[in-house]
């Protein structure tokens, strides 16, 4: 019976980690295209600053629709970087319960190295 317990213990506790482990990696991945992104993001807000004054001559309104567009796009950036946030404090979150495991459970440090 024993055995048995211990087996379907260490079954989860390996699921639990590598899915811990994938999710870190889908994180790491995500953080490193909109990090491409928001690099972007800058050249674009750069060219549209020396364009749209000079393209104002001849589409008159175009800057005021262009400093609105990048207004825009700078509140969704915003939204994505609070949202990135908001997860790496779930994985903290996640590592502290396990930290409260190990410290309240001395006979389940071996299963979770």
């Amino acid at each position: 019976m024993f055995g048995k317990v211990q087996t379907m213990y260490g079954q989860g506790h390996r699921a639990i980690k590598s899915g811990l482990a994938r999710a870190h990696g889908m994180y790491t991945r995500s953080l490193h295209i909109a990090g491409k992104v928001n690099d972007i993001f800058q050249v674009g807000k750069k060219v549209a600053a020396i364009a749209l004054p000079h393209l104002e001559r001849y589409a008159p309104g175009i800057q005021a629709g262009g400093v609105k567009a990048i207004g825009q796009a700078e509140s969704a950036r915003g939204a994505a970087m609070h949202r990135f946030e908001d997860v790496q404090e779930r994985l903290r979150d996640h590592g502290r319960v396990w930290e409260q495991i190990k410290a309240q459970v001395p006979q389940a440090k071996p299963y979770m190295a």
